[in-house]
């Protein structure tokens, strides 16, 4: 392990904090973060030496994922003493100068753990670090998930909402550069983060072969000419599980189905307001068998059956607070989605307004309003109107290709060198 820590203690290595995808935990305690931090630490360790700092997972503490790529699993989610740890590792590598910090507010436990993180990041501006932190979640207003809290007071909320904003500016003064997925993201940040620091860089899409439909639709218990839906994720109020649940058990339109991939989302479970939730949510697709099939998590192998078996994947969004894991994942089997009129400003992005431009789409043909009878009458036109489905399609094969894997790579290795130049804001660019 010495010789190791010689190899990886270098000027241009870097050292990550995040959660890292451990293969051998059960599918149900899946973390968004930790896929994308594997998927993108993997791919970037082909040029550069990593060193991630990960949170414990089981009795390994040291995995070498390959010659470039080392993962120390050494803190705990809410644990006091999990920043002090990191930090002591930090000073170990001290040769390394260049941090980069995967974030959401469950990465280390929840909101009130994640308050201490600017506290962290202070530490090591002080060691002399070039500090980047990539945010999943940009929340502004605690209330749009209140469902899920037990203190629902509006004196907590007021609190929680200062909180949030104090955090934010914490950041923009703290750290070099700050990321995000989306542009309406960046706008959000631009009120408590200097403009020059704030980065866009969408997701990475890997292009992955669909199967064929009818065959996957056959392997689920489902005819060939059902339109099936689907909505993949944690089960969640923000991302409006309940209200497509609810809405397809009262309408029941005929030969259209509702695939719900993905169960409870493990940082929420154990609330009471989250389990009576979740609850609701089962009991719905009880009543309503016919029409909605709850799957369950899916591991990777598995995933492409389900993706290939959806004619449309739907985005009932509440509320906008992060750029979700599953339109990518959507985009990389080529699979056409509809969003909720609440993700309407993903249209700021430039990539994706220009493939709406490209595949003939207007926001009415992308975006229905969460409101049950005009619902159904934007899921009827699409099911029964070919040129409309296919330049559904052909949107999805656009901006896939814009959000291609290799291109995104490319700058993402940009942004986290030491000869980065902070000019451009979009790291993506149009053929």
């Amino acid at each position: 392990m010495r010789k190791r820590r010689e190899t990886l203690n270098e000027e241009n290595s870097l050292l990550v904090i995040t959660n890292y995808h451990d293969d051998t935990r059960e599918i149900k305690h899946l973390d968004p973060v930790a896929i994308h931090a594997k998927r993108i630490l993997t791919q970037l360790s082909k040029s550069q030496k990593i060193l991630v700092l990960a949170e414990k997972t089981g009795r390994k503490k040291t995995h070498v994922v390959n010659k470039q790529l080392t993962v120390l699993r050494i803190w705990e989610k809410k644990n006091p003493a999990s920043f002090p740890i990191i930090l002591s590792y930090v000073a170990k590598y001290n040769k390394i100068r260049m941090i980069h910090i995967q974030f959401d507010f469950n990465t280390f436990g929840g909101t009130i753990p994640s308050m201490f993180l600017p506290l962290l990041i202070a530490a090591l501006k002080l060691m002399g670090k070039h500090v980047s932190i990539e945010l999943h979640h940009v929340p502004f207003d605690i209330t749009t998930i209140k469902r899920h809290h037990r203190n629902k007071a509006p004196i907590f909320l007021n609190a929680m909402n200062h909180a949030l904003l104090y955090f934010y500016k914490a950041l923009g003064v703290l750290c070099d550069k700050v990321i995000v997925f989306e542009e309406d993201l960046r706008e959000r940040l631009m009120t408590a983060i200097p403009e020059e620091k704030l980065i866009v860089l969408p997701m990475g899409v890997h292009e992955q072969q669909a199967q064929n439909k009818s065959a996957a639709k056959r392997r689920l218990g489902l005819k060939s000419d059902q339109f099936v839906l689907m909505s993949f994720g944690f089960f969640d109020w923000h991302k409006g599980t309940d209200w497509i649940a609810k809405t397809i058990q009262e309408l029941k339109i005929p030969k259209v189905n509702l695939l719900l991939v993905g169960g409870q989302n493990p940082s929420l479970k154990y609330t009471a307001n989250y389990r009576q939730f979740y609850r609701d949510i089962m009991k719905l697709s009880m009543q309503a068998k016919k029409n909605i099939k709850v799957v369950g998590f899916v591991t990777d192998k598995h995933m492409s059956m389900y993706y290939s078996a959806a004619d449309l994947i739907v985005f009932p969004y509440r509320e906008f607070l992060s750029a979700p894991t599953a339109v990518t994942h959507a985009l990389s089997f080529g699979k056409p989605i509809v969003f909720s009129n609440n993700l309407t400003d993903y249209t700021k992005s430039p990539d994706f307004a220009h493939a709406m431009d490209m595949a003939g789409l207007t926001t009415k043909d992308l975006f229905f309003p969460l409101h049950k009878t005009e619902f159904e009458a934007f899921i009827t036109h699409i099911k029964h109107n070919k040129d409309i489905y296919k330049k559904l399609v052909k949107f999805s094969q656009i901006l896939a290709g814009e959000r291609k894997s290799t291109r995104v790579l490319r700058d993402y290795q940009t942004i986290i060198s030491k000869r980065y130049a902070m000019r451009p804001r979009f790291m993506f660019r149009f053929r």
